[in-house]
C-alpha cells in the first residue's frame, strides 16, 4: 500500500484514499463480525484499527506530502455487523494514528444499495453517518449517499460535515464543479439514481455508461459539434427523448420545432417521475427546459396535438416521432373496464383505500409503493414469479426493503383472471381467490403508440422513430437512442 501511494503521489495526486468499506480487507481487520483473532490485530477496537493505521502509516512514509484520506462505513447495517457507536471508537484510533481525513458512509455487501445508494434512499441518506463520526475527531469529515449541490451546501452551513462527496454525479455531468463554481446550477445535469449504466454495466464488466449523459464512455467520439448542413427539423413529442433530440440537434445548429400536446415538457417523465423518492428525475424536466431555452435554434410548442396532415410536418426537412407508449388494458381480461392504469393514478385519479395493483413491474411496483407509503392498503398480483424482475440488483434490495416496510402484500406466480364488482378474481399457487378492494390499477406495461408514424407513411412522409414509440423501455435508452439520432442528422 505504501509503494501504491509513492506511485500515486508521484503521478501528480494530492490526496491517497484508503478503501476501508464494504467489507474488504481493511474493513475486516476493523470489524468484529469477521475479525476473529487473538494476537495484536483483534479483540478490542485498537487492536482491530492496528492494520488500518499501518496502513495510515505506510502512506505516509512513502508519501509525505500527500493528504491521506480514509473511507470507511460507518453502519454496516446488517445483524451482527459494526455499527456506529463502535465505529466511533475506531475513528479515534486512525485520528490518533496520523489520518488527515475521512470519508463516511454506510453499507456493505450484505446491504449493498447503501454502497450505491438508488433514488429510494433519497437526499443525504447517510449524512447521519459523518455527523456522528464528526462528533468524535477533529480531523475533515466527509458526507457520502445522494447528495445534491444544495444539500451539499445545508450540509455545510448545518456543520454536519466539512466537505462533501460525490461520484455518480460527476459522472452525469463531468462539469459540475466548474457550474457551481460560475454560478450555473440551473445547468448542472442531475443524477437521477438510476444505477442501470453506471454501476450496472460496472457490475456486468462492462464500460459504464450513464442514463441522462449519452457522452459517458464516448468522450471525443459523441461531441455536439456545429453541422455543414443546417436542416429544418420536426420533433413530435417533448418526453426524454425529444427532448434530447431538440438538444443535440439544436445545439448542432438545425432549427428544430417541437411540438408537444400536454401543456408542459416531460412526457412520461411528468407521471413517472411524480413519487417523492423520484425527485431527481424530476429535476431533468427543468435542465432540459433550461438547456433548449438557451438554444434560439429550438421552438417548443406547447398544447399543440399535430396532426400527420398538418403541413408543417410536410415542410421540414426531417420528422422525428417521439410520441412515446400508451398504457396496456388487456381485452381479455373480463372487467378491465373496472380498472384505472397506472399513468391515470399519476396523473391524478382517484383512489380508494383498498388498492389491487395488477402488474408487478417497475412502474406497478413504484406506484405500489408511493400508496402504501401514503397510508393505502396495497396487494401487487404479478404472474411472474418475482416482481420488478427487470431492475438493477441494487435498486431492487431497496425497493423490496421499502414494500416489506410499507406492508405491501405481494402475490407473485399469480394472474388476474377478471375484475368484478366484488373484487379482483386472481389465480395462483393456492388457487382461485378474490381479493377485494376499492381501485384496481392496470400496470400490465405499455405498448409503442406506432399511429402517428404510419400515418406519416401513409401521407408520405419518411419519419424517423425514437424513444417509447420504438420500444418501450428505460429513460436512459430513450435519451441514449435520442443523442445518437441527432447526432447522425
Amino acid at each position: 500500500m505504501g509503494e501504491a501511494a509513492r506511485r500515486a503521489h508521484e503521478a501528480g495526486f494530492d490526496v491517497v484514499d484508503i478503501h476501508g468499506h464494504t467489507g474488504y480487507l481493511v474493513d475486516q481487520f476493523m470489524s468484529s463480525c469477521w475479525n476473529r483473532r487473538t494476537d495484536e490485530y483483534g479483540g478490542s477496537p485498537e487492536n482491530r484499527a492496528r492494520f488500518a493505521v499501518e496502513c495510515i502509516r505506510a502512506v505516509k512514509e512513502n508519501a509525505p506530502d500527500a493528504v491521506v484520506s480514509f473511507r470507511i462505513s460507518v453502519n454496516h447495517r446488517f445483524d451482527g455487523g459494526r455499527t456506529r457507536d463502535e465505529t466511533q471508537e475506531l475513528v479515534r484510533a486512525l485520528e490518533a494514528g496520523g489520518l488527515d481525513m475521512i470519508l463516511c458512509d454506510d453499507g456493505s455487501y450484505e446491504a449493498m444499495d447503501y454502497v450505491f445508494p438508488p433514488y429510494y434512499l433519497g437526499d443525504d441518506c447517510m449524512v447521519d453517518a459523518a455527523k456522528r463520526v464528526k462528533d468524535v475527531v477533529s480531523i475533515p469529515v466527509g458526507a457520502c449517499g445522494n447528495i445534491t449541490p444544495d444539500s451539499g451546501e445545508a450540509i455545510l452551513q448545518r456543520g454536519d460535515a466539512d466537505l462533501i462527496v460525490i461520484g455518480r454525479g460527476l459522472i452525469a455531468d463531468p462539469d459540475l464543479v466548474a457550474k457551481l463554481r460560475e454560478g450555473r446550477p440551473e445547468n448542472v445535469r442531475p443524477c437521477i439514481r438510476g444505477n442501470q449504466l453506471c454501476t450496472g454495466n460496472a457490475f456486468f464488466g462492462k464500460a459504464i455508461g450513464c442514463a441522462v449523459n449519452p457522452e459517458v464512455g464516448y468522450e471525443g467520439v459523441r461531441v455536439i459539434s456545429p453541422t455543414d448542413a443546417p436542416r429544418r427539423i420536426a420533433i413530435i413529442g417533448a418526453g426524454p427523448a425529444g427532448l434530447e433530440a431538440a438538444r443535440v440537434a439544436g445545439g448542432r445548429g438545425h432549427t428544430v420545432d417541437v411540438y408537444e400536446q400536454r401543456e408542459d415538457i416531460g412526457g412520461v417523465l411528468l407521471p413517472a417521475a411524480a413519487p417523492d423518492f423520484k425527485e431527481e428525475l424530476r429535476r431533468m424536466i427543468p435542465w432540459w427546459r433550461t438547456q433548449l431555452d438557451a438554444l434560439d435554434t429550438v421552438t417548443v410548442h406547447l398544447g399543440e396535438a399535430i396532426a400527420a396532415d398538418d403541413p408543417r410536418l410536410a415542410e421540414a426537412d426531417e420528422v422525428i416521432v417521439a410520441a412515446g407508449s400508451q398504457p396496456l388494458m388487456p381485452a381479455s381480461i373480463p372487467g378491465i373496464e373496472r380498472a384505472i392504469d397506472v399513468l391515470a393514478f399519476h396523473e391524478g385519479a382517484e383512489v380508494g383505500h383498498r388498492v389491487v395493483m395488477c402488474g408487478g413491474g417497475l412502474s406497478g411496483a413504484d406506484a405500489a409503493l408511493e400508496l402504501a407509503e401514503a397510508g393505502h392498503e396495497v396487494v401487487i398480483v404479478e404472474m411472474a414469479d418475482e416482481i420488478a424482475r427487470d431492475m438493477f440488483m441494487l435498486n431492487r434490495i431497496s425497493l423490496l426493503r421499502n414494500l416489506a416496510e410499507a406492508g405491501v402484500r405481494i402475490l407473485t406466480g399469480t394472474t388476474v383472471t377478471a375484475i368484478g364488482g366484488d373484487g379482483v378474481h386472481v389465480e395462483g399457487h393456492d388457487g382461485a381467490s378474490v381479493l377485494e378492494a376499492d381501485t384496481v390499477i392496470a400496470a400490465f406495461g405499455s405498448r409503442p403508440a406506432t399511429g402517428l408514424a404510419e400515418e406519416l407513411a401513409a401521407q408520405g412522409i419518411s419519419a424517423r422513430t425514437v424513444g417509447d414509440c420504438v420500444s418501450p423501455r428505460t429513460v436512459g435508452d430513450a435519451v441514449n437512442d435520442a443523442y445518437e439520432l441527432a447526432l447522425a442528422l
